[in-house]
Formats: C-alpha cells, sequence, structure tokens
C-alpha cells in the first residue's frame, strides 16, 4: 500500500478500547428505564452506533418505541462521558504512531460514530488532539461515516481512492468497498470484532484497497 497523506482513524476500537464500556453502560442505561438486558446480549447486539443497538434491542426485548430511544440513546451518551472516560486507556504504541504521522506530513483525521462528550475528553486525558487536522463526531451533523469521509475527501482535495481509513470491523470493509477508498483493518484485541477475526480475514481477501495489520507495528509499516 503506497503511503498515504490524507489517513482517517477510527476512535471505538481502534484508537481506545471501548466495547467493555459500551456493554456496561448500556446495560446500566436500559436498568434505569426498568427494562433489564443480560451483558452478553448487549455484547452480542453491538453495533458502531448506540441509536442502532438500543434499536435491536428494544426489538428483541419488544418494547420499541421511537420516544424510548431517544431517552435511552441520551442516558448512554451522559454516561459514557461522565463516568467511563476516566477509565479510557490508549497504547503507547498508537500515540506514537500518530506522532510519526504527523513528522512524516500526512493530515491525519479522526470519525467517529460516537458522540463528543465522549470521544474530546478521552482526546484530551492524552493531548491527542494536537495529532487530528479535525474530529469528527455522532453529533457534527453527518449521516454516518460514508458522508464523513466522503467530505474529508473533497475538502482535504484528497479523493477517496487515495483517502486511507483506519477501521476495525467489518462494517468498515463494506464502507471500503462502497466508496473506493483504502482501508487499513487493525486487527488487535480492542478490536470490536476481535471475536470474529477469522471472519475479517476472509472478508478481506482479494479485495486490493484493503490491508490487514495484525497490530499496530504492522500499521505503521503500511502507513508511515
Amino acid at each position: 500500500m503506497a503511503k498515504a497523506k490524507v489517513i482517517v482513524f477510527d476512535f471505538d476500537g481502534t484508537l481506545v478500547d471501548t466495547r467493555a464500556a459500551y456493554v456496561e453502560m448500556l446495560g446500566r442505561a436500559f436498568d434505569r428505564f426498568g427494562i433489564r438486558v443480560r451483558s452478553a446480549e448487549v455484547s452480542r447486539t453491538l453495533v458502531p452506533t448506540i441509536k442502532g443497538t438500543i434499536e435491536r434491542l428494544l426489538m428483541r426485548t419488544k418494547r420499541y418505541e421511537a420516544q424510548l430511544v431517544h431517552k435511552l440513546e441520551h442516558e448512554t451518551i451522559e454516561l459514557l462521558g461522565t463516568r467511563w472516560v476516566k477509565n479510557v486507556v490508549v497504547k503507547k504504541d498508537m500515540i506514537e504512531l500518530l506522532a510519526k504521522l504527523n513528522e512524516k506530513g500526512s493530515t491525519v483525521y479522526l470519525a467517529s460514530n460516537s458522540h463528543s462528550s465522549f470521544v474530546l475528553p478521552a482526546l484530551k486525558k492524552f493531548d491527542l488532539e494536537q495529532y487530528f487536522r479535525e474530529v469528527i463526531t455522532l453529533d457534527s451533523g453527518y449521516n454516518g461515516k460514508h458522508e464523513m469521509l466522503t467530505d474529508i475527501s473533497q475538502r482535504s482535495g484528497c479523493a477517496l481512492k487515495s483517502l486511507v481509513y483506519v477501521g476495525d470491523t467489518r462494517m468498515d470493509i463494506e464502507m471500503a468497498e462502497e466508496l473506493g477508498c483504502r482501508l487499513v483493518l487493525l486487527i488487535t484485541k480492542s478490536s470490536w470484532d476481535f471475536d470474529k477475526k477469522s471472519q475479517l480475514v476472509e472478508a478481506a481477501k482479494g479485495k486490493k484497497n484493503v490491508k490487514v495489520a495484525f497490530g499496530l507495528k504492522e500499521a505503521e509499516e503500511l502507513l508511515v
């Protein structure tokens, strides 16, 4: 993979290990509204957006109501921002990778389906804002990652086929294929689809725009 000038990082599971936090805080949010869901069920249902996960869980419990979805989403976002962010851990190797990309002149963005009230304090805790040209979150006014990456491509002057996205899920593979961008599929224990890594590798096979990196060292070799 040719070295990229514009690189977009995912947040959840790529930059930071957040899966356990989402499972716990979604469970707490449901508890507050008198709905019991098991952690294992939340984990199986988890998708890259809080709203999407809540909708799926409510459909399974036959309690789906649009107003309830909104209330649960708000509660989960608040819990993540106030209770979990203090426990955020970022690997030293990731910080070093971001620093190297900046030193080499790459323009680095962060695009996340998480809310800014969660993402920004986490970045601030480790002084990571300095490494990103822009941080785009769920509440930035975009309708998902497709729109985020398309807009970054247009504003940066980097064609989608040259832009590199660093993600960790099968949905990222599908998005890269739809947009025509390049993808570094980072597989670590923090990855949201780590328990499905064999399926991830299989899904990436034969796709010229997708490179699999088992760990940050391999990601660095592809990006720097």
